[in-house]
């Protein structure tokens, strides 16, 4: 089902989130005044918000179109730490200008992601085990090209820019997959994918080659989201994006993208990925340990897929099927 925006924007999945968000940023406002006595909201933290959110919002891009289709990336964080080792070795070790050096490290992330659709596409693996193999393999080849931190000059304007405005990157890379799957025929068909692959498949959709393109893109969108972070804090190396996997589906599910498939929207992904971001930020201010937040981020995948699955009633009457 394609999104729904116009007028009907208020009964959307969208909506919702951006009525969360807009009540934690006022929450965050009122506990910053009582105890500064300054506002949250007229400060520089809203705009770190923004950044900060912005390198799970262009992976989330990526995964947000994966998920659309029926399918899952759990190798998104590994293949964002492959792609900041690969940007670190073939701009320092090798010497390459920005532009190469961006481009080589753009095609290794979308080639991991195009293996990864090749095995779920044609391999007919399940899409969970296909990137979660791909979630080592990412980390393992991060290792034999470095074992140690990398520092990244930026003195290219690319480099800086990609590193500065990882926002307005998120911007674009959003707008123009909301355009694709929106206004394109091959949008129209991921959605069909995504609500009955069968279907689509006796409809004469090349659905092994839609899914290949879609893991393709989720490994683009993910190396893009690895250059940006490696980037804006100056170095590549293994761990960078451990985890992020999480965030990234967490931020999916936020944002109203159904795990059933076809339904959901990018628009849906990148304010998932702000509310999550600002849910952290949230829960700083409440003085929660570290280690709780990861709590939160887990029970809000759980909640957001519960409540996902709730609408689709027809999931837990198969469970009741299957239980008899």
């Amino acid at each position: 089902m394609a999104p729904r925006m116009g007028l009907r924007f208020w009964k959307t999945r969208e909506f919702g989130t951006a009525s969360v968000l807009v009540a934690m940023l006022v929450a965050c406002d009122i506990a910053a005044r009582t105890r500064t006595g300054s506002s949250y909201l007229l400060s520089d933290s809203v705009l770190r918000l923004f950044q900060e959110s912005s390198f799970i919002g262009i992976a989330a891009v990526g995964a947000c179109a994966v998920i659309l289709s029926g399918g899952v990336d759990l190798s998104s964080g590994s293949v964002m730490g492959l792609a900041s080792v690969t940007l670190a070795v073939i701009s320092t070790r090798l010497g390459w200008p920005a532009v190469p050096a961006v481009a080589g490290t753009l095609a290794a992330g979308t080639l991991v992601g195009l293996v990864n659709g090749l095995l779920v596409g044609y391999g007919k693996l399940p899409p969970f085990i296909a990137t979660l193999g791909f979630y080592s393999i990412a980390r393992g080849l991060s290792f034999m090209l470095s074992d140690r931190r990398l520092s990244i000059p930026r003195e290219s304007a690319l480099f800086d820019v990609l590193g500065r405005y990882s926002f307005w990157t998120m911007i674009v890379v959003g707008a123009a997959a909301a355009v694709v799957l929106a206004r394109f025929s091959w949008g129209r068909y991921v959605y069909a994918v995504g609500g009955n692959e069968e279907a689509a498949r006796y409809s004469g959709l090349r659905v092994a080659a839609i899914k290949s393109g879609l893991y393709a893109g989720a490994g683009f969108c993910s190396a893009l989201a690895g250059i940006s972070l490696a980037l804006r804090y100056g170095s590549g190396y293994v761990d960078l994006g451990r985890g992020y996997e999480l965030q990234i589906i967490a931020a999916c599910a936020i944002g109203g993208v159904s795990f059933s498939g076809g339904e959901g929207s990018v628009l849906g992904a990148l304010l998932g990925a702000i509310t999550l971001q600002q849910l952290q930020t949230l829960l700083i201010f409440l003085g929660v340990e570290a280690d709780r937040i990861e709590i939160a981020y887990g029970s809000a995948i759980i909640l957001a897929v519960g409540l996902d699955m709730l609408r689709h009633k027809n999931v837990f009457s198969g469970w009741l099927r299957r239980a008899r």
